[in-house]
């Protein structure tokens, strides 16, 4: 009995195993069956096959030349409705770089871009961000083209700065590399004699100069308006004050302590504020010269301690306002440009029986700074950078 139940079962197991083989077989033909037209239902009709891909760098600059032309997100999705990722109008005067070249083989050649940023005072922090991803193209709508016209090498030329707070010293000039971040702010080399050593001129014509002083490298400037001033650099104080042999200057100038640990977009609050004094041979105040944070001259007039002359100079250092009426002298006198970005300008008077003299205030866009100066010609600097106004660190800067 025993031999015959095991003969069964043997049996059965035969017959199982004999059965299952054959449709275990089949249905392991039928999923590769599925997994082969999966992958082939991957391949984009509109480009076909990827037959090669490399590596391109990407800090060589393309231009758009087709004005139909459209970016796309992805080489899966790359011709087909809706899966836009920008076009011409929306991209129009931006520069990219290649990152990777594709051939397929029916699209034709296609690009990865990246599109350039200029990252102003953040720096690196932002070199790797996602929005750099400019998505991808057909090659033939893209050509190579640089946004620079000229560039070369000078032979030193002597530059200070008039205008500190609307440009920046960066690593190169706007959009003409990857990534373009600023290096330095120009607040803290108001007082020094610059040089430019090279220059590049854009294909829109905007002029850069690469700067440096006698110690450190600036970076490139944008040297449009008259922010920056070709020549030697003169101290202000000797320059508008005009001393006779019989007077003497005095010339104090803010602790770096007292500046603000950050800095905004618009205003150098960096600027180490300066104040000169003349006094005759009597030991008499007899005039000052302010310069604020904004790096513009303002010079007050004395006769027996009563301010008579209140001239608030350009920031080329010429007269441009001249006020002579004692009714203005006594409280308060207000300058203000009617472009909206350029720094107000308040000259404060206080009665003699006051310890304080004169206050000049400068009211930016960000900040504010004073110059609290005493009947005995001492004075008290200030510079109040706003809490809110979005910052940047000063270590980063310099």
């Amino acid at each position: 009995m025993k031999k015959g139940y095991v003969s069964i079962v043997v049996l059965i197991a035969l017959l199982v195993s004999g059965c299952g083989s054959p449709s275990a077989s089949k249905q392991k033909a039928t999923e590769s069956s599925v997994s082969k037209k999966s992958a082939k239902a991957k391949v984009n009709p509109r480009i076909g096959k990827i037959i090669s891909s490399k590596k391109h760098d990407y800090n060589v600059p393309y231009q758009m030349v087709n004005k139909k032309m459209k970016f796309y997100r992805s080489l899966k999705e790359f011709g087909t409705t809706g899966s836009e990722y920008s076009d011409y109008s929306t991209e129009e005067g931006n520069i990219f770089g290649v990152d990777k070249i594709y051939q397929t083989s029916k699209g034709g050649t296609i690009y990865h871009l990246r599109r350039y940023q200029s990252g102003g005072l953040e720096g690196l922090s932002y070199k790797d961000n996602s929005d750099f991803d400019g998505g991808y193209a057909k090659a033939s709508d893209m050509q190579q083209k640089s946004p620079i016209k000229s560039e070369r090498v000078l032979p030193k030329i002597p530059y200070y700065i008039a205008i500190p707070y609307r440009y920046w010293a960066w690593n190169r000039p706007v959009n003409t590399a990857y990534y373009t971040y600023a290096v330095h702010v120009l607040d803290k080399f108001v007082d020094q004699q610059l040089y430019a050593t090279k220059e590049i001129i854009k294909t829109n014509g905007k002029r850069y100069l690469y700067l440096k002083s006698k110690t450190r490298k600036l970076g490139w400037v944008y040297a449009g308006g008259n922010d920056l001033v070709q020549g030697t650099y003169i101290d202000p104080g000797k320059k508008l004050l005009k001393l006779n042999k019989s007077e003497k200057l005095h010339r104090q100038i803010q602790s770096i302590k007292t500046l603000p640990k950050k800095r905004g977009r618009n205003d150098s609050v960096l600027l180490r504020q300066r104040l000169y004094t003349v006094r005759n041979k009597k030991g008499t105040l007899v005039r000052l010269l302010a310069i604020g944070m904004d790096n513009r001259p303002v010079q007050v007039d004395f006769s027996h301690g009563k301010p008579i002359k209140l001239i608030i100079y350009s920031y080329l250092q010429k007269p441009w306002k001249i006020i002579t009426k004692s009714t203005k002298l006594s409280k308060h006198y207000r300058a203000e440009h009617f472009v909206s970005n350029i720094p107000l300008v308040t000259a404060y008077f206080y009665p003699r029986n006051k310890q304080k003299l004169v206050t000049i205030w400068i009211d930016g866009t960000d900040a504010s700074s004073a110059i609290e100066i005493n009947r005995n010609g001492e004075a008290t600097f200030k510079t109040d950078f706003g809490k809110e106004i979005r910052s940047y660190s000063v270590k980063n800067l310099e």
